[in-house]
């Protein structure tokens, strides 16, 4: 969150997929979208970044893999 802040960005944090979608049909404006591939609760980073380019096609998707828990 801090590198969106220091570059100008308005970084808006989502707990999960679900939450990333709610926000992203409530709030315009945004232009990149930072996801992890595993994400728990209905579907994984992949899927959200699917959904996103359905519904939002004009947003850029980063998908990220950390280590395994």
């Amino acid at each position: 969150m801090d590198m969106g802040q220091e570059g100008g960005s308005d970084p808006v944090e989502a707990r999960d997929a679900d939450e990333a979608i709610a926000i992203l049909e409530a709030r315009r404006g945004i232009t990149i979208v930072f996801t992890d591939v595993d994400l728990p609760r209905s579907m994984n980073g992949l899927k959200l970044a699917a959904a996103i380019r359905d519904r939002w096609p004009p947003i850029e998707i980063i998908i990220t893999a950390g280590p395994p828990r």
